[in-house]
């Protein structure tokens, strides 16, 4: 896995690598997958998977500023119509782990209104537009509708017990 074929192989081995808090070697090397899949800028499907690596990487090493960023331009990108391989499912998605990563970061930077806003716009997409969990039917990206929902119970560990500061 730490030789990928392509940028966007190698942010989708980050994004699984980095769906847990991650040290040493491990964190080092899906930080470098996710540093190759940001220098790839082209407007395909793997734009904004290759954005939400970059983001949760800075995430798991603690800049937490570079994070929010990367997770606005996923964010904004999911929602491009025009992108390549763009479809509701992947904007609904890839959104909603954007809005779970920029919570994490914010509510780290002491931003607990902002951080507790955006989880809560997450959430709000979770419960209006993800299929259920024991529907039998996740949709053709359920890999990314899982990391959505792993990402969210983690936020909600961080931010759920939370002060309203």
């Amino acid at each position: 896995f730490v030789e990928p074929d392509g940028p966007s192989v190698a942010a989708q081995i980050a994004n699984f690598s980095l769906l847990l808090p991650a040290v040493g070697d491990e964190l080092k090397t899906a930080t470098k997958l996710a540093d190759w899949g940001a220098t790839a800028r082209y407007g395909d499907k793997g734009l904004v998977t290759r954005q939400l690596a970059k983001g949760l990487a800075d995430y798991r090493q603690g800049q937490f500023a570079s994070a929010v960023s990367s997770m606005d331009q996923a964010a904004a990108n999911a929602s491009k119509q025009d992108l390549i391989g763009w479809t509701r499912e992947r904007e609904r998605n890839r959104t909603v782990a954007a809005y779970i990563v920029q919570a994490m970061a914010l509510y780290q930077l002491k931003q607990t209104r902002e951080a507790r806003e955006a989880l809560a716009k997450a959430t709000g997409l979770m419960q209006t537009q993800f299929p259920q969990m024991d529907s039998g039917d996740l949709g053709r990206e359920w890999p990314e509708l899982l990391i959505a929902q792993i990402l969210r119970r983690e936020a909600e560990a961080l931010i759920g017990g939370a002060s309203g500061n």
